[in-house]
């Protein structure tokens, strides 16, 4: 009998004890070690705690702040970063250059074609939600009353099917990988063991002294990919067959370290019932909607959709940023602060030079890396359980009939050579989907080489009679994203990631999302960055607005903040974007030249 499981077979590498990530570890080293940098000798003395701030005598009060804030971008941290000062009663807009809210929480619905199923659709990007740490953020959001309140669309995700005989040995049910060599699979064991190594030296309190533990809070290790530590590192292992070590772990080590990797093969997954656009279409509604926040309620508003952002400036005398935008209309309005949370690639399209960014943040919207992603998903008039990359199959069971299958997921190279595939489904002149057509039948005829030796596997013809629509999707082909996520290349995560921290334009701008996030390519990443940014925008605004550093100690004690109170009982987090002296530590370093 098979049996449906909602995590995965554990991993046997070890996992650090609770409350110690290593990535968060070191993210908080770099970052503080920058500013430090940036702010001089004294330096320490400005990341000041915010209950102490009224009795600083460089705080000017000018009365109470009435800035107009705007928001680019109506991806998940556009729309928390309005759920926030909507919270906060700070006027603002938002606008999205798309026709609709949510970026990469994106689901695509096949309701108008072939006969309807219970779930008639797919997540053409973030898909599923392990039960791990680096995931609170966004589980928070959805699960807390306060926020969206939306639990109940929190439902197990059945990562794998697979069936276990007497002997405890597993068997998988459902093939999601076609090894496409004759020889037999590689044995990636010493790979893992050259991992498992590197985990080892953050099971124990965290000893930067060891010179083997230095390396990752020096700089010395952030030098090399993956592949290049493997190869040319300590390690020294030989590159023969590397690759297929790094697909054995790359279904998610693409979305999360391999420490998370690790931790979620451990945990149970969550999905969203109707599709991760649920997530941020509930956001939405939040800020529209004048009975959210909950008991005090707020003003409406409403995203504008289609309307890109074409430049930004500062106006000559600094004291305000020009925002240009087009769409129906040209139009140019003046913003205290903006708040940019789109993608590094279109925010490269824009206009910036207005702003006078510095060569290093210039630098980093050009460089930072972003990896590629493909889906195809084949809707099926019935339940059909090597360029595929992984089958993801659904994690319901809707029985026999219509059914969505994500017939294949791929990265990076193997993403690229997918999406050249992938027709312009925007274009009217695009012919109706077909299964003749050059993505759906690679991927028919991959499904057939993974089911070939199966008992019932389908074949060809019966996969064709099958079918009754799909959809294929290039993150890289996306004006709006420019690419998938971001994936820091080497020498990246130390040199390009701090400077994106901080304030820019005469602390007018700030850049946040998951390309500026420690946890980069997840929606938590994106909410994380958020969070950080506004309150390093309370901290700088609070030296000339008192009532901002209420609004500041308001956030610090609402559901926005998972972590510990920073100023109660001497408290600290690890995360760095999740610590709020390291936010505010951030303002005055802004503001220095």
């Amino acid at each position: 009998m098979a049996l449906r499981f909602t995590n995965m077979p554990a991993e046997k590498l070890p996992l650090p004890p609770p409350g110690v990530h290593p990535r968060e570890v070191i993210a908080n080293t770099i970052l503080r070690e920058y500013l430090g940098k940036k702010s001089g000798p004294n330096g320490g003395h400005l990341a000041i705690l915010v209950d102490k701030w009224r009795d600083d005598s460089g705080v000017t009060d000018s009365g109470p702040y009435t800035g107009k804030v705007r928001i680019v971008g109506a991806g998940a941290a556009g729309l928390y970063i309005a759920m926030t000062l909507n919270f906060l009663g700070i006027d603002f807009d938002i606008v999205e250059a798309s026709d609709n809210v949510g970026g990469r929480c994106a689901t695509k619905s096949f309701k108008d074609v072939g006969p309807d199923c219970a779930h008639n659709y797919y997540d053409m990007g973030a898909t599923r939600i392990p039960n791990i740490d680096s995931m609170n953020s966004t589980l928070n959001l959805i699960r807390n009353p306060f926020l969206l309140n939306i639990k109940n669309k929190l439902v197990d995700y059945v990562y794998r099917v697979y069936t276990v005989d007497s002997e405890g040995v597993t068997t998988y049910y459902e093939p999601f990988c076609y090894w496409y060599q004759n020889e037999a699979k590689f044995n990636a064991d010493k790979y893992e063991a050259a991992i498992g190594d590197v985990l080892a030296l953050f099971q124990q309190p965290i000893d930067k002294t060891n010179p083997l533990v230095q390396p990752y809070f020096t700089g010395g290790n952030d030098k090399y990919s993956t592949r290049d530590y493997l190869m040319m590192g300590p390690m020294k292992l030989p590159i023969q067959n590397l690759t297929y070590a790094e697909t054995k772990a790359g279904e998610l080590a693409d979305s999360y370290n391999f420490n998370d990797f690790i931790a979620a093969s451990k945990k149970n997954w969550f999905r969203v019932e109707g599709g991760m656009s649920v997530v941020t279409d509930t956001m939405a509604a939040c800020v529209k909607s004048t009975e959210w926040p909950p008991k005090t309620g707020g003003p409406s508003i409403d995203v504008t959709l289609s309307t890109p952002v074409l430049a930004m400036s500062l106006t000559p005398d600094g004291e305000s940023i020009q925002v240009t935008t087009g769409g129906k209309a040209l139009s140019t309005n003046s913003y205290d602060m903006v708040f940019n949370t789109t993608a590094l690639g279109p925010l490269q399209h824009m206009d910036l030079s207005g702003l006078h960014l510095g060569r290093d943040i210039l630098d980093g919207i050009r460089v930072l890396s972003y990896d590629r992603a493909t889906k195809v998903a084949v809707k099926f008039n019935t339940r059909c359980d090597l360029p595929l990359g992984y089958t993801v199959y659904r994690s319901w069971d809707d029985g026999d009939g219509t059914n969505v299958l994500i017939v294949s997921y791929t990265w990076a190279q193997d993403a690229a050579r997918m999406a050249a595939l992938v027709p312009d489904y925007t274009n009217p002149s695009t012919p109706a989907p077909k299964f003749t057509d050059p993505i759906a039948a690679l991927c028919l005829e991959g499904l057939v080489k993974l089911w070939q030796g199966k008992k019932g596997a389908p074949t060809l013809s019966e996969l064709q009679g099958y079918y009754a629509t799909h959809h294929a999707w290039a993150w890289s082909h996306d004006p709006y994203t420019c690419g998938a996520f971001a994936l820091f290349g080497p020498g990246q995560f130390e040199n390009v990631w701090p400077p994106l921290k901080l304030l820019h334009a005469d602390s007018r701008l700030a850049i946040c999302g998951e390309a500026s996030s420690v946890y980069h390519a997840g929606i938590s990443g994106a909410l994380d960055s958020a969070y950080f940014a506004v309150t390093t925008f309370l901290a700088e605004r609070a030296t000339k607005f008192p009532d901002m550093i209420d609004k500041a100690k308001k956030l610090v004690d609402s559901a926005f903040n998972l972590g510990p109170k920073p100023f109660e009982n001497g408290g600290r987090i690890l995360h760095p974007e999740r610590d709020d002296v390291l936010a505010r530590w951030c303002a005055p370093v802004s503001a220095m030249k």
